[in-house]
């Protein structure tokens, strides 16, 4: 995700857990024909110039001639298409209590990589923008809104300028699935119907929405200068719901029946549920394919060897019709790949075969640099020194399919020695719960540990196991284990030693300050504690009587027994919970303390 932004700070407090949930196949000017989100609403890009749903004055600023045919051609004298062009947009503008301004953008918008309308350079992506001028210059404010919270910080001119866009990139139009803009807002009456289609909004008329995942469907902000959060719920609106499916070809297959003056094309394509699918091409008359949900397929008869090279599929449903070419190919499957080595062999032996459907294609393909030669539809490679992953086989007349191969020698490569490894804590404090490990071991087929030194701690351990847990005693000293793995190499050994130091005695611990910053939700806690040793103090929220605990941070404490904490957007605390506590590594809590409160 791309962000720039001219704040001191930035960031998402409540990302959005939604993104868009699909994307069409692209259209015969180069964009997808759709974007969908997760409850199913898909949008088209609006470009009728004619119609006010779709904001003929930006259209036409962006270089649209409503009086002129749609057209990308090699560069903006060659076409006639706007410059920029949207799926969806929801924004929202509004003056705050001091006529500050404020401005909310997110969109999925259609452009060019150049920034120049250009066949072969058409990219999408979504963009969530927030811009905020005159506001407290350092100041953070945290901004609502449908598609999760952002926590910004003005500059030193008191400007917030964000934007985060997902890179877009040519062919690639599935990167903008990622954006945060996600479901599709909706006018809060409905969709609008009308003569020309149906819509999510109506541009330039501003009103309150549904969709969001979190029932966000406004814009709040707070932070410096606002004693209490500002909310506006009204947006403008822009989005049409797609009509059409696109059509995406899939394959056309020559079916070339040796022998007989009758050959067939199979063709196979994708498109929306219940549309006109069709396929022409030359020799080929203009044929409908059979549909099941979104697969469409059609077995076209043709004369013996008369394949055209190419075919067009149309979906005729849509307006305007969709149309791709498709290339025509043989059918290629391996129907198998197999590795086998003999014992005491030299090498190894590959064998594939596979089949074409058309029966006048020759067979191809290699292995690293050794050719694959196919009789019959099979291909034997000798003396090989190790199997590759793959195969892929080619028809001379197009058309390939890779397949994975098969070892079936229990002579390829040699086996992992077996070894016994141990991994865990060297060094512990008595009462410590300690793990060794030793499940990464190689090919090991069994486990017995055996204590060899310190005080005894193994009792009522299953030693049998790949790992152990055990406490360490309160006396200091060491404690000394090792690790048996049997297995095809008969048994291997490690030994592994642990450390142990007397526990640490309780210290004192106390709170000598304890602030709240309420803009930034900063936690500013000093204390003491007589324990300055590997120690380390957890500070809690807690209600006045001690009861319950929210987790504020952690601190060290240094070598003069002092401790400070420091915590930026921390914890705010639930109602109630109007006290702290510390607690140190070593066991010792302080008394409760009364924390105060400042903007």
């Amino acid at each position: 995700m791309a962000a720039g932004a001219t704040v001191a700070g930035a960031e998402i407090t409540t990302d959005n857990d939604r993104r868009l949930a699909a994307v069409g196949p692209v259209g015969a000017y180069g964009f997808p024909v759709w974007y969908e989100d997760h409850t199913g609403l898909r949008l088209e890009q609006c470009l009728d110039a004619a119609d006010a749903y779709c904001d003929p004055v930006f259209l036409t600023g962006e270089g649209l001639d409503p009086a002129e045919p749609l057209h990308i051609g090699r560069g903006p004298a060659d076409s006639n298409w706007p410059g920029e062009s949207f799926y969806y947009a929801a924004n929202n503008s509004f003056d705050l209590p001091d006529g500050t301004r404020f401005d909310f953008v997110s969109a999925l918008e259609a452009t060019f990589a150049n920034e120049e309308v250009a066949e072969g350079d058409q990219v999408t992506f979504g963009r969530l923008r927030i811009r905020f001028e005159d506001a407290q210059p350092g100041g953070t404010y945290t901004i609502t809104h449908p598609y999760g919270v952002d926590t910004l910080t003005a500059d030193a001119d008191g400007e917030i300028r964000y934007v985060q866009d997902k890179t877009p990139a040519p062919d690639n139009f599935g990167l903008a699935l990622d954006s945060r803009i996600a479901p599709f807002l909706v006018d809060a009456d409905g969709l609008h119907e009308t003569p020309n289609g149906t819509y999510v909004g109506q541009p330039g008329a501003e009103t309150t929405v549904t969709g969001s995942t979190y029932g966000t469907n406004y814009i709040e902000i707070s932070g410096p200068g606002l004693a209490t959060p500002f909310r506006d719920a009204t947006f403008d609106l822009m989005g049409k719901v797609a009509t059409n499916s696109g059509i995406v070809p899939v394959a056309a297959y020559r079916i070339d029946n040796a022998g007989t003056a009758q050959d067939h094309l199979d063709v196979y394509a994708t498109a929306g549920p219940n549309d006109a699918v069709q396929v022409s091409g030359e020799g080929i008359p203009l044929t409908t394919l059979a549909g099941t949900g979104s697969n469409y397929y059609a077995r076209i008869p043709v004369a013996a060897d008369t394949f055209p090279a190419t075919v067009t599929v149309i979906n005729a449903s849509d307006d305007p019709v969709a149309e791709m070419t498709l290339p025509v190919t043989a059918n290629v499957a391996v129907t198998g790949a197999t590795y086998t080595d003999a014992a005491g062999s030299s090498g190894g032996t590959l064998t594939i075969t596979a089949v074409s459907s058309d029966s006048g294609a020759t067979l191809a393909g290699t292995v690293g640099t050794q050719p694959l030669v196919f009789t019959d539809g099979r291909a034997t490679l000798t003396g090989m020194a190790a199997p590759p992953a793959t195969v892929t086989v080619t028809a001379s007349t197009g058309g390939s399919d890779v397949a994975p191969v098969l070892v079936t020698s229990a002579t390829a490569g040699e086996a992992v020695p077996q070894t016994a490894v141990v991994a865990g804590a060297t060094a512990a404090v008595g009462g410590e719960s300690i793990t060794l490990d030793g499940s990464s071991s190689t090919n090991a087929t069994g486990f017995s540990w055996a204590q060899t030194a310190g005080i005894p701690v193994l009792e009522g351990v299953a030693t049998d196991a790949p790992s152990i847990t055990f406490d360490a005693p309160a006396e200091a000293g060491t404690l000394t284990f090792v690790l048996t793995t049997t297995g095809p190499a008969g048994t291997r050994t490690a030994t592994h030693s642990v450390a142990v130091s007397a526990p640490a005695v309780a210290d004192e611990t106390a709170i000598t300050v304890g602030q709240l910053r309420t803009g930034t939700r900063e936690w500013r806690v000093d204390g003491t504690s007589t324990g300055t040793t590997l120690n380390t103090v957890t500070v809690h929220l807690t209600q006045a009587d001690g009861t319950g605990r929210v987790l504020v941070g952690t601190a060290p404490v240094d070598a003069t027994g002092a401790w400070t904490l420091r915590v930026a957007n921390g914890v705010a605390p639930p109602a109630g919970f109007t006290r702290l506590v510390a607690e140190s590594s070593h066991g010792a809590v302080s008394p409760l303390f009364g924390y105060t409160t400042r903007r």
